[in-house]
């Protein structure tokens, strides 16, 4: 039983020879006969005149009425033209049936006369010769080209695989693509997941050794709102003082252990209790930098337009203000004061000074990138600067200037450093400097006056570090304080403390000097 009925079985056969002889009749063109043997080109156009003849009858037949002709009219056409093509009976089986393309009549058995056009035949050779002729070369300069560029072409990626070189370059640049995508995605997983890039007191692309650079106790500071903005200490007096923008305060420190003359062990520090050091009444000017001197009782205030520093006594219950100016000597503004007394402030009164040593001197940076001793002259109330020990600014190149590129505009900058801390070690023998980049970078800086730079450690970033250092004693390091920026409250305080080791450095220098 057919799956179709006649009359849509005609429709598909007749459907089926005019695309197959549309196709032969572009066959006959020069450029794809050129492809083909003499032989081939001539069975093709027969081929096609054949079946374009039949193709018009059956479409005639078509459009006549439907009729149902007997079995005798069947059998006396001797020379029917028969298209044998197939349909599926809807089980995957496929059915043969023939269609005469003279008469339009549909069976379902093979004819006993006439000839029998195989549609489905036909095609599968056109099919091969089609890809025939896409294989080959357009013209016989090509083909020369290709049958030598076969062998390279045809190389194998590797001695054990079987992809060619033909297919490496798009799997580079796929492979390649794939690899960035992963990364991206990487990076995202990372920006959305995890806590610790956004938001963290301890900043994951910080670079500071945590061994050495800790945080410090303090018990309770003044308010939420304090952000230490400047630093003074002395050690021997164990007094430290602190302020923000508008108060100081002072507050004991104290080592836990015993402070025996050449200890070499580090104490821990005793946790810290604020207590304000002057009204805040009394002070009648901002400041950017403070100094304690314990001998004399006094407090000094670095005014901020960097060129005078206001005394304040704190004994005696006054606090009358008392100015000093720096001397036109020195061009420069100010940064930082660090005060000097005792012994070391002797240097003011050497020969050819014309000075008087008052008991203190103030070593001091200035905004060119220097570090100055200035001496005081009570007479003119001047501060008079001595030597220049430190410059961090030099004609030659160095590390203290470094060019930026911006890598959007191609803009050029430079990234200069400050000087924001200075403290003069006896113990060690040389003088530290805190010093800040442009890029928001700090670091601690051990300078040796008579060889340069001996060791550098950095700090924490996302901070705005206050203005100078304390000197906790000897092999137990510096003191820092700092304003955590990142911090979403507005309390982000904080005070650090620096161990660092020199005293192996300092001690191989002196055995190399004596034995030189």
């Amino acid at each position: 039983t057919p799956f179709m009925s006649k009359d849509r079985c005609a429709a598909a056969a007749f459907k089926e020879a005019k695309r197959i002889s549309k196709v032969l009749q572009k066959f006959g063109a020069p450029e794809i006969t050129s492809h083909l043997s003499p032989e081939e080109a001539e069975d093709l156009h027969k081929m096609q005149v054949i079946l374009e003849e039949d193709v018009k009858e059956l479409e005639d037949h078509l459009n006549l009425p439907e009729y149902e002709p007997d079995e005798d009219a069947i059998l006396s056409n001797d020379d029917g033209s028969w298209l044998q093509c197939y349909m599926e009976d809807g089980k995957g089986h496929a059915s043969l049936y023939w269609v005469d393309a003279h008469t339009g009549i549909v069976q379902f058995t093979s004819p006993q006369r006439g000839e029998i056009i195989d549609l489905a035949r036909l095609s599968t050779i056109i099919r091969e010769l089609q890809s025939r002729i896409d294989a080959s070369p357009k013209n016989q300069d090509e083909a020369v080209v290709a049958m030598e560029a076969r062998p390279f072409e045809l190389m194998p990626e590797a001695p054990d695989v079987e992809e060619t070189s033909k297919n490496l370059p798009w799997k580079c640049i796929q492979r390649s693509c794939w690899m960035q995508i992963c990364l991206w995605c990487f990076t995202m997983l990372v920006i959305l997941f995890d806590s610790d890039y956004h938001a963290s007191r301890l900043a994951p692309a910080d670079s500071y050794d945590r061994s050495s650079v800790k945080l410090v106790s303090v018990s309770d500071w003044p308010h939420r709102a304090f952000r230490p903005s400047a630093l003074s200490c002395n050690s021997h007096a164990q007094k430290l003082l602190i302020s923000d923008q508008f108060e100081i305060y002072s507050a004991k420190m104290a080592l836990d252990g015993i402070q025996a003359s050449g200890y070499q062990q580090t104490l821990p520090l005793r946790n810290l209790t604020l207590q304000p050091a002057i009204p805040t009444a009394e002070l009648e000017s901002t400041w950017k930098s403070i100094g304690y001197l314990h001998r004399p009782g006094l407090l000094l205030l670095l005014d901020r337009d960097g060129r005078s520093i206001v005394e304040h006594s704190l004994r005696g219950g006054g606090y009358t203000a008392k100015y000093w100016s720096l001397s036109d000597s020195l061009p420069q503004k100010l940064e930082v004061i660090e005060p000097i007394e005792g012994p070391g402030s002797q240097m003011c009164s050497t020969k050819g000074s014309g000075l008087v040593n008052m008991g203190w001197a103030i070593y001091a940076s200035t905004d060119s990138g220097q570090v100055v001793i200035l001496c005081p002259s009570a007479a003119a109330r001047v501060l008079q600067p001595l030597h220049m020990i430190v410059s961090l600014r030099r004609k030659q190149a160095a590390m203290s200037i470094m060019k930026l590129v911006d890598s959007h505009t191609g803009a050029v900058k430079l990234q200069r450093e400050k000087i924001i801390g200075v403290q003069r070690d006896i113990y060690d023998g040389v003088l530290w400097l805190m010093v800040s980049t442009t890029e928001g970078s700090t670091e601690i800086r051990a300078w040796d006056v008579s060889v340069g730079q001996v060791g550098r450690w950095s700090l924490p970033t996302g901070r705005r570090w206050a203005q100078g250092l304390c000197l906790l004693g000897p092999n137990q390091g510096l003191l820092m304080a700092a304003a955590d920026d990142s911090s979403e409250a507005a309390a982000g305080a904080e005070l650090w403390r620096l161990v660092p080791r020199l005293e192996k450095r300092r001690r191989a220098k002196k055995v190399t000097t004596t034995s030189v």
